[in-house]
Order: C-alpha cells, then structure tokens, then sequence
C-alpha cells in the first residue's frame, strides 16, 4: 500500500473529499520539475523575496520563470544560477514585481503567481 505525501486533504460542506497537493510541479522539456525545490536552491543566494512558477512554452510544454520582488541586489548573476540549478530547472525567464502574492498563512500564492507571470508575459 503506498501513501500520498505534500498534500492538504479538505472535506466540503457536501462530504466531498479534495486532494490539493502542495508540492507545484510541472513538465518542461520532458522533465518534471519542482517549483519548491528550485527555491530550496536559490533561497541561500536571494537577497529578496522570490518565488518560482511556469508558464505555457510551445517548445517545452512549460517554461520556468522567476518572480522577484524589486529590490537592491535582486537579481542572481545568471553565471551562479547556471552552477547551482540543471539545464531544466534554469528560468527562462527572470520578472520584476513590486510583491510576491502570498496566502492568508504567508505561504507562496502559487496559483497567483503563475496568473501574474502569464499577465506580464501577455502585457509585453
């Protein structure tokens, strides 16, 4: 018998019992990549808030991105990204935002996130 991990079980008014996993992976270039583990990485080295997300990539199913809040010092010089993260977990893209979304508990908003980076990306 096998067991479920990083996730939040929630019983609705109805009975219905939803699985929402916490742990946000997606698929880019074939390889599945984790949003909280790319983060792990970078945390050490960011000066500022941040937060990983994807986007839709016609080449690689989903590009990542990296959201980070304006700052001083905000950005990672992309010579040290390339020595601590793989080929695939390499943002393809790096975005400027005045806040990282977080929920009500101060986690990463993750569904907000990726909205945000998608609207940059269509606003552009």
């Amino acid at each position: 018998m096998g067991f479920l991990k990083n996730l939040q079980l929630f019983n609705n008014t109805v009975g219905v019992l939803r699985i929402i996993f916490r742990n946000p992976c997606f698929n880019t270039g074939g390889i599945k990549v984790q949003a909280e583990q790319i983060e792990e990485i970078l945390r050490p080295w960011m000066r500022v808030p941040f937060a990983i997300t994807s986007v839709p990539d016609a080449r690689l199913g989903e590009a990542v991105v990296l959201l980070v809040e304006k700052g001083a010092d905000a950005e990672l010089p992309e010579t040290k990204m390339k020595e601590l993260l793989s080929k695939y977990q390499l943002p393809k893209m790096i975005l400027s935002v005045g806040a990282i979304p977080l929920t009500e508990t101060g986690k990463i908003n993750r569904a907000a996130c990726r909205q945000l980076a998608l609207t940059y990306r269509t606003d552009r």
